[in-house]
């Protein structure tokens, strides 16, 4: 085991076993079932308080009726006292903080005051294959108003021209680029991550020389720049002598590049910084640094001393910094998938309400996907690269009228794009072995239904605990902090396109190192394992192991975007796989709009309206007996003597269908009906009601209106089927009265 450096949390150091590549995340910010960024109930990660949308690890954030909506606990503050430092006296650092972070207010022709709504400049959504706007990541805006964005998975830089929407190449054939800003000579100055160098871009020409560092050559050394080493940066800021700051990730440390190349290290090495970022130069030439993995930013003074100003209270994941047209910082803070405003009245949700999501338009109801960079134009237009999402969007006044609107809730993956990319394999070995399916995507995930029902949004694949992890298709790691949980039951690690939970990244069940394993293994002085890191721009290929089962016995595939997770048995190809057993509906019955139950009889008498609730579940052919699965769609409809529908919307036309999952915070309780249970123990019961609206990412309450029909005897047909396509139907008397 190499030393190279400790890390401190909560005041534990913390010794690194290096390996071939890394991974990401401690203990403390473990995935836990349907607990949140802040151990609430809606995300299941420290990292994300995504409470609409599906949790990593696999439990879809629904509203608890008996806690409110905004959140399930008090709103933590930020830090803005600085926290106690070394031989400094603790008031000498106070007052270091508080004279440090004043910021400075200068006149510019857009206050953030007139900043108003969200357009999209540029990005057509998440791609598989790395050609559009695949993986922008950083942004930066020239003196003349145009604005570049790095492409990481494509390996690009683009230009997008002052009022246009459009995109241009200028460089391409980097390695997955990051962060980028543009010198004092008007050269762009790019974190060139997966090559680990800083290159100098030419907007003109093209042309791409390296500023430091060596292509390929990984590690840490300061010196000329052709001698300085460095591992995997992403963060890059420049002062106006040129200078070139560097957010040096993995080595933990920032770096500045002089004019004449020499590399010096100005701060981290020493457990300051844990996986930093993001670097800006604050107007009195002090340094601010997006401290990833502490979930902090932290200002570096000229002469070398650093203080934490902001966070971790409030902040997930900072990932982008820029300074504001006002003098704020700004911080793309892809955790909370939010833009913060940090200014001497003290921080704010500048854009995006910590949901994921893609909203363009007024700038109160705007949403973003894990936004990694942001920049401000020289009229104070402020650009935010908007990762996940695969656009570029910015925040304007009212009268900018460049840009266009997007109006989608969610962007989401090509099915057809994502099925052609796909092989043919289970994410075990030998691939080619058929297994069983534990859980589908779309079920209920509750012990009691008045407690709140998580969706679940992934397919569970079972294996014994220890078993080896593969991975389902090649993949670059696109996420700085792509691994969390560290000896958690949800530990995960999280792919552009898929997400592995229940895994014990990297490591057997001894938590020995798995051969040939790219991750970084950190550890605390007993030996025990804190924290899996893996560097942004890493290549996972197909079948590559990725670690082990653990004691859930189960891995538990992700597939798509975070907030726009496609159902995986409509996408993968798994070999042997057949189903050819309908749906069970074990009974239907009906109550009135309040809840009281309608009494069972044939005919039922009803009047007014009915809500309809069917129990059903489905197995696939070799699942054992005891196996309970999510029924995949189901509708209802109203036929009356003559076989005529005068009610529902037919049997080609479900109102619960399981594509994808509702975004409403509601969408679990309109889903799953009173009685409904799933957990790791005890029955597993599905009770739909089928009268709501739960598909194409909507959920709605709706019922039965038996008030447009005339008094008589009709015919109640539901229906469940499989993603397969079988399907289970059954006819109930009803008998319409009035009262």
């Amino acid at each position: 085991m190499e030393s190279i450096s400790p890390w401190n949390r909560a005041g534990r150091t913390v010794t690194r076993r290096r390996l071939d590549v890394l991974f990401d995340r401690s203990a403390a910010d473990a995935v836990y079932v349907a607990s949140s960024a802040r151990r609430s109930r809606w995300y299941c990660s420290r990292t994300a308080r995504q409470r609409q949308t599906p949790c990593i690890a696999g439990y879809h954030s629904l509203h608890v009726p008996k806690l409110p909506l905004t959140s399930n606990r008090p709103r933590r503050r930020f830090l803005w006292a600085p926290l106690a430092a070394t031989s400094i006296g603790v008031a000498l650092v106070a007052g270091l903080a508080i004279t440090g972070w004043r910021l400075w207010r200068r006149p510019t022709p857009s206050e953030p005051s007139r900043l108003t709504r969200v357009v999209t400049l540029a990005g057509e959504g998440p791609r598989v294959a790395s050609s559009g706007l695949a993986d922008p990541f950083g942004v930066a805006a020239s003196p003349d108003g145009a604005i570049y964005v790095t492409d990481g998975d494509g390996g690009r830089v683009f230009r997008i021209a002052s009022g246009e929407s459009d995109f241009a190449t200028v460089a391409e054939g980097l390695d997955m680029p990051s962060a980028l800003v543009v010198l004092p000579g008007g050269d762009l100055a790019v974190a060139n991550t997966g090559a680990h160098t800083i290159v100098r871009v030419n907007p003109e020409t093209g042309a791409v020389t390296i500023a430091a560092g060596a292509t390929g050559k990984r590690g840490f050394a300061n010196g000329t720049a052709s001698e300085a080493r460095f591992d995997a940066p992403i963060g890059v800021a420049a002062s106006s002598d040129g200078s070139i700051f560097v957010a040096d990730t993995y080595n933990d440390r920032i770096r500045k590049i002089a004019p004449d190349g020499a590399v010096t290290t100005i701060a981290g090495g020493d457990g300051t910084l844990d996986t930093p970022c993001g670097v800006a130069v604050a107007p009195d030439g002090a340094i601010v640094v997006a401290d990833t993995g502490h979930a902090r930013l932290v200002r570096i003074d000229r002469d070398g001393t650093a203080i934490p100003v902001a966070g971790p209270d409030g902040l997930a994941e900072p990932t982008g910094l820029a300074i504001g047209s006002d003098g704020a910082i700004l911080v793309a803070d892809a955790g909370e998938s939010t833009v913060w405003s940090f200014s001497a009245d003290g921080p704010k949700r500048f854009a995006g309400d910590g949901y994921i999501g893609r909203a363009d338009g007024e700038l109160s109801n705007a949403r973003f996907n894990r936004p990694t960079g942001v920049a401000v134009t020289p009229d104070g237009i402020v650009v935010v690269a908007d990762s996940v999402n695969g656009a570029v969007r910015a925040i304007v006044p009212a009268e900018f009228e460049g840009g266009r609107r997007i109006d989608v809730t969610v962007a989401r993956y090509d099915l057809d794009e994502m099925r052609a990319a796909l092989p043919s394999r289970w994410p075990y070995s030998p691939p080619e072995r058929t297994r069983e399916i534990a859980a589908t995507f779309g079920e209920a995930r509750t012990e009691n239904w008045a407690d709140g029902v998580w969706m679940h949004n992934a397919l569970d694949v079972p294996g014994p605990p220890g078993e080896t992890v593969r991975a389902i298709v090649d993949e670059r790691v696109r996420r700085p902090l792509a691994a969390a949980g560290a000896g958690d039951r949800s530990e995960y690690l999280r792919l552009s396109i898929f997400a592995y939970v229940h895994v014990r990244i990297g490591r057997d069940s001894a938590d020995r190192v798995l051969p040939g394993s790219p991750f970084e293994i950190l550890t605390g002085d007993d030996g025990s394992v804190r924290r899996i890191r893996l560097r942004r721009g890493e290549r996972i290929a197909a079948g590559q192991a990725i670690g082990t089962l653990n004691r859930f016995g189960h891995v538990h595939l992700t597939l798509g975007s975070p907030g726009g997770e496609i159902n995986p048995l409509l996408v993968l190809r798994l070999p042997g796989l057949v189903d050819t057993i309908a749906p069970a509906v074990e009974s239907v019955s009906l109550e009135t709009e309040t809840g009281t139950p309608i009494a069972a009889s044939s005919p039922f008498a009803v009047s007014g309206r009915v809500r309809v609730l069917v129990q059903a579940w489905d197995r696939t052919d070799g699942n054992a007996e005891r196996r309970r699965l999510g029924v995949f769609r189901l509708g209802y409809e109203v036929l009356d003597a003559s076989g005529n529908r005068v009610a529902g919307e037919g049997t080609d036309r479900a109102s619960i269908s399981f594509e994808r999952l509702p975004m409403d915070a509601r969408g679990g309780q309109l889903a799953f009906a009173r009685g409904s249970r799933s957990w790791f123990s005890g029955p597993t019961v599905f009770i739909y009601p089928v009268t709501n609206i739960v598909r194409d990412g909507e959920s709605r309450e709706e019922f039965f209106d038996t008030s447009s029909l005339e008094a008589g005897a009709y015919t109640l047909r539901v229906f469940a089927e499989d993603a397969f396509g079988n399907r289970t139907a059954r006819d109930v008397a009803i008998q319409v009265v009035r009262s």
